[in-house]
């Protein structure tokens, strides 16, 4: 059943062929989320220094901005964000386009080219090349690559970097620095200096969606953990870290009239990466370490 709140909303298809008939996933994107409400950070999570550093870097000049993590962690959202609050797009001075499959939420001022890609259709050439390397000849200011996933969008990634295009791409990666790794494995294939070039990363963001607790069932961690003298001795060496004890709560697994199970949504934690000028020597020299 649909929520209330959501008024425009589209579903996203994806089955496989199995034994005894078909596997189906629908996955429910809500418009009206992505218009509005996700284009606050501080809303979905962010640190007020993160919400700074992207800002800095998806709307100022050079190198590609990436968000990484595994499925399900809200990478578009906040690209989404990113590209919906960027000034020149939002003025209709700059001109940006996005790549993917498919195209997630309807963004002002912004072209969005769908490229569906199938299980079928992996052998043949990869539909986001062509699509990519149109762009590189539209004169567009910024480009959206939905998700760098193998050798080939990597590649052309990297071309359009060094072509001097401002990018936002989404990477599953297990962390900010696994991303570099990603990028430079035998499967993506590109060379460490390549990726370690001032032009490529300009910063790279790490997320994970954690279930919010409900302010009105959450459970404060001192009468949760107080039988447990493990336990209470950790909320005892958060003062060596500066923390209140009495600031930190627990799920009520029971919940309440108000949430589902002790939780209400989700909130974005993020892990935010602006390579260093010695973070760039390292990764030229394959040797930034996780």
């Amino acid at each position: 059943r649909m929520p209330p709140s959501v008024r425009s909303a589209e579903l996203r298809f994806q089955s496989a062929p199995e034994r005894y008939g078909f596997d189906a996933v629908l996955r429910l994107l809500n418009y009206d989320g992505k218009a509005l409400a996700s284009n606050d950070f501080a809303q979905l999570g962010y640190l007020p220094d993160q919400i700074d550093l992207l800002v800095r870097h998806g709307h100022g000049p050079g190198g590609s901005v990436l968000f990484v993590g595994e499925t399900g962690s809200g990478k578009t959202t906040s690209m989404t964000a990113l590209l919906a609050t960027h000034p020149g797009i939002v003025a209709g001075r700059q001109f940006a386009a996005t790549v993917e499959d498919p195209p997630e939420g309807r963004i002002l001022n912004v072209s969005q080219f769908p490229v569906p890609r199938s299980a079928e259709s992996a052998a043949a050439e990869n539909p986001f090349v062509p699509a990519l390397r149109s762009l590189m000849r539209m004169d567009v200011d910024l480009i959206v690559l939905g998700e760098i996933r193998d050798a080939e969008t990597a590649h052309v990634w990297q071309e359009l970097n060094l072509t001097g295009h401002k990018l936002y791409a989404t990477l599953h990666a297990p962390s900010a620095f696994g991303a570099i790794d990603r990028l430079t494995s035998r499967l993506m294939g590109l060379l460490p200096e390549a990726v370690a070039g001032p032009d490529m990363l300009a910063c790279i963001v790490y997320q994970k969606l954690l279930p919010r607790l409900c302010p009105h069932c959450r459970i404060p961690a001192r009468k949760a953990w107080g039988s447990d003298p493990a336990l209470a001795a950790r909320l005892d060496a958060y003062r060596a870290l500066q923390l209140e004890p009495d600031g930190f709560f627990v799920r009520n697994r029971h919940g309440c009239p108000h949430c589902r199970a002790g939780a209400k949504g989700v909130i974005v934690v993020a892990e935010t990466l602006e390579p260093t000028a010695r973070q760039r020597e390292l990764i030229a020299d394959a040797k930034l370490i996780d």
